[in-house]
């Protein structure tokens, strides 16, 4: 189990430890006053199917977002929206920083602070695609609006 805020994210092994759950729940809710959101409650399944969650009376979700982060069985779907939305916003990011007159090691310190921080926290749970990042990353610092217009320079 964890707890952020007002998420709980639990792990479940199988049937039983639901079960287990729902009893730990209700003694908490009788306690203190609180209850579970039955509505915005969201249940899947990682691993195998389990035979015994056949016959389980809550609906399974395909995909589900844990702490901002997006869990899904399908791959296309899990880059999509995990990594699509970040990278159309280190893209403006860098798009803003671009046309700026920056030396190399300033186009390396926008990076470092503005795009590797984007895509860490995600990347750190699931597999990331390096090849858009990388092509991204290396021709903002390559390419930039200093290296572009450096000849245009006049002394």
């Amino acid at each position: 189990m964890s707890f952020f805020a007002d998420d709980l994210t639990c792990f479940l092994g199988n049937r039983s430890s639901y079960d287990c759950l729902r009893e730990c729940l209700s003694k908490f809710s009788e306690c203190s006053g609180l209850k579970v959101n039955e509505e915005k409650t969201e249940f899947f399944i990682l691993g195998t199917t389990n035979s015994e969650f056949e016959t389980f009376p809550l609906e399974f979700k395909t995909s589900i977002k844990i702490l901002g982060v997006h869990f899904d069985y399908k791959n296309v779907r899990r880059k999509k929206a995990n990594f699509d939305s970040v990278l159309k916003s280190i893209k403006k990011v860098l798009n803003i920083w671009k046309w700026k007159c920056l030396m190399v090691i300033g186009r390396i310190q926008i990076v470092k602070s503005f795009t590797i921080s984007k895509i860490m926290s995600k990347a750190s749970l699931i597999p990331v695609s390096r090849n858009s990042l990388k092509k991204l990353i290396k021709n903002f610092i390559r390419l930039s609006g200093w290296a572009r217009t450096r000849s245009n320079v006049q002394l």
